[in-house]
């Protein structure tokens, strides 16, 4: 600063040595009280005063100038992106964070769409495999949700994707066990003659029926099958039973064409699988619009 500017040379004359020693601290020689602001009093503390203050992170301080005209402040923060959530691209207008890593979260998508109909299939086998059946569904369940809300900035996106999933989301498992025990029946089944005898109405989240069927080849022997509210005791029918006892028996009508229940759980699995890919993707261009109208100030360090 000294070869810099002559007019310099001054400023020195007036300290004490202690305050010239290098190296030279220029605020301590300004402000000490044994510094400029004893050898010239009121000419050399006020000045300094008067500047921006630096704090102890090295960062200016926010002057009086500076806090008197926040409108100024609140001005630069709305170009830079700073304003509030929802248009920094960090937040949607609904609060939910953007993802980190969104295709990683999108990968719920298809992930859903394999978990769904594989804890339909698996339960189809009883009672052993229900704990397995319900923590793959529940998973698929859960992290469709997941990737929906995230991916999904806005409530009315968020409220349009997931009404359009539910009816599927509910389709696909039920469908999957009734296929897969279908195909068992059909490749190990044996069919029996019978007579229905009862119906039983079961309440509960829904009304189902069960009918009680005496076997015509197989004096004294019963066996429950799920039927329709069409059914009616003195009807005859033709029961297909696994004999290991690997699947539930159903009428013969309804294990008769595995294939075409399997067509129709592509079709609702496909259809799951396309309505929320598109909605995740709206919701992924909508969020790269909003960054690109309000890009985030890069940040210092």
């Amino acid at each position: 600063m000294l070869a810099a500017n002559r007019a310099m040379g001054l400023f020195p004359t007036d300290l004490p040595p202690q305050s010239t020693r290098p190296p030279v601290n220029v605020l301590r020689a300004t402000l000490h009280p044994d510094g400029l602001a004893a050898a010239r009093p009121g000419k050399g503390a006020a000045p300094a005063a008067a500047r921006p203050r630096v704090d102890l992170a090295g960062s200016p301080a926010m002057t009086h100038d500076e806090t008197s005209r926040p409108g100024r402040r609140r001005g630069r923060a709305g170009r830079t992106g700073e304003s509030g959530p929802g248009k920094n691209g960090k937040t949607g207008k609904n609060g939910t964070p953007w993802p980190r890593r969104p295709l990683l979260t999108a990968l719920w998508i298809p992930a859903a769409a394999v978990l769904l109909p594989l804890g339909g299939a698996l339960g189809a086998f009883g009672a052993w495999f229900f704990v397995p059946a319900l923590a793959l569904a529940v998973t698929g369940v859960i992290g469709l949700i997941y990737a929906l809300m995230c991916l999904c900035q806005t409530k009315a996106l968020q409220t349009v994707a997931l009404l359009l999933a539910i009816a599927p989301v509910i389709a696909v498992p039920m469908m999957s066990m009734n296929t897969v025990q279908a195909a068992v029946l059909s490749v190990r089944g044996t069919a029996h003659p019978g007579t229905v005898t009862d119906v039983t109405v079961i309440h509960g989240k829904g009304t189902s029926y069960s009918c009680a069927v005496r076997y015509d080849d197989a004096p004294g022997r019963t066996r429950s099958v799920a039927c329709g509210s069409g059914d009616a005791a003195g009807e005859r029918v033709s029961v297909t039973e696994d004999p290991g006892g690997l699947v539930d028996p159903a009428f013969t009508s309804e294990a008769e064409n595995p294939r075409f229940d399997l067509a129709l759980v592509g079709l609702a699995d496909v259809s799951l699988l396309a309505v929320t890919a598109a909605t995740a993707g709206l919701g992924a261009l909508l969020q790269l619009a909003r960054r690109r109208r309000y890009p985030v100030a890069p940040t210092a360090g």
